[in-house]
């Protein structure tokens, strides 16, 4: 889990190099398809790895990336994306929280989860492969207080724990589908 609290986003980084042990066990970790959850600041820690964003599905642009002030807001399934497993049980979240809004997505993210301030709709929790989420919310504790905030992180959760389910499933289709393959190849007619 990444939740990486503190500094502005707005400031410049300077790469440190002692972060760098970290971003190489977080990318093996990443990479053997274990799963990585990034709550609220994750979208802008690492800045000095250009690696993360393409880890974690898209990330906070200091200058275009924002938030108004914390007020009760609610979050609501994108279309199309209700059915999935992170999202088990959850039909909207209405908590005390932080709106992100133009955060950069990675167009091969699944967004889960918006809301809409000043008429415009934003993403604010994804999908990216099978293995990561990001979820914008959680400020404070105070969001936490919402049934329906906790209810949202149990599902990610659990959805993000059963990778090796997952993983295993995808293992065993691909292996039905290569005696097909080769039955069908031409060296094999």
């Amino acid at each position: 889990m990444v939740n990486t609290g503190g500094g502005d986003p707005e400031e410049g980084w300077d790469y440190i190099p002692e972060w760098s042990r970290a971003h190489a066990k977080i990318l093996d970790h990443w990479e053997a398809g274990k799963p990585i959850l990034g709550l609220h600041t994750a979208a802008n820690t690492f800045c000095d790895w250009d690696l993360w964003p393409t880890i974690l599905g898209g990330k906070w642009v200091p200058g275009v990336s924002g938030h108004p002030e914390r007020s009760y807001a609610v979050f609501e399934p994108m279309p199309g994306a209700e059915g999935h497993p992170a999202l088990r049980g959850v039909d909207q979240v209405v908590c005390y929280d932080e709106r992100y809004s133009n955060l950069v997505i990675d167009p091969l993210a699944t967004p889960l989860l918006f809301h809409e301030t000043s008429e415009e709709f934003h993403v604010m929790a994804w999908a990216m492969g099978n293995n990561v989420i990001y979820d914008g919310l959680g400020h404070s504790g105070r969001s936490y207080e919402a049934a329906s905030r906790r209810q949202l992180l149990c599902s990610e959760v659990s959805w993000l724990l059963s990778w090796k389910k997952r993983l295993a499933l995808e293992e065993a289709r691909k292996a039905q589908e290569e005696p097909r393959l080769v039955a069908a190849s031409p060296a094999t007619a």
